[in-house]
């Protein structure tokens, strides 16, 4: 969500300087940028690159959960059967600190099935 401020604030600057190109660029961005956000929130994408800015957290969690590997249910091809697979989501997105809002939605978003194509979901 910063970022997405982020790119608004330079939109506006750029609307400001009436420079097309980067207004141009910009809105660019913001769709695929939005889109990406789609699939990982409803869809299946990899939220690998959310996981960099609580690396730490996610060793302290594994630690405490007795968990030698975490890996998406989405990206895991195969798993035998002397495998246990453990569901962490809430634990793994309360790492996040999400606010009330985020909070209160989650529940209903792991009740339901990842959107198929959830990239090209328009708001």
């Amino acid at each position: 969500m910063e970022l997405m401020g982020t790119l608004q604030n330079k939109k506006r600057e750029a609307l400001d300087a009436n420079d097309t190109l980067i207004i141009k660029k910009l809105n660019r961005e913001g769709e695929m940028r939005q889109a990406k956000m789609h699939e990982q929130g409803f869809g299946t994408g990899s939220i690998k690159d959310l996981l960099v800015t609580i690396k730490e957290k996610i060793g302290l969690l594994a630690k405490s959960e007795n968990l030698y590997i975490i890996v998406s249910k989405f990206e895991l091809t195969y798993f035998g059967s002397n495998s246990i697979v453990i569901d962490i989501t809430k634990k793994l997105t309360n790492l996040f600190e999400p606010n009330l809002r985020f909070k209160t939605i989650l529940p209903d978003l792991l009740k339901n099935e990842p959107v198929k194509d959830a990239y090209l979901d328009e708001d």
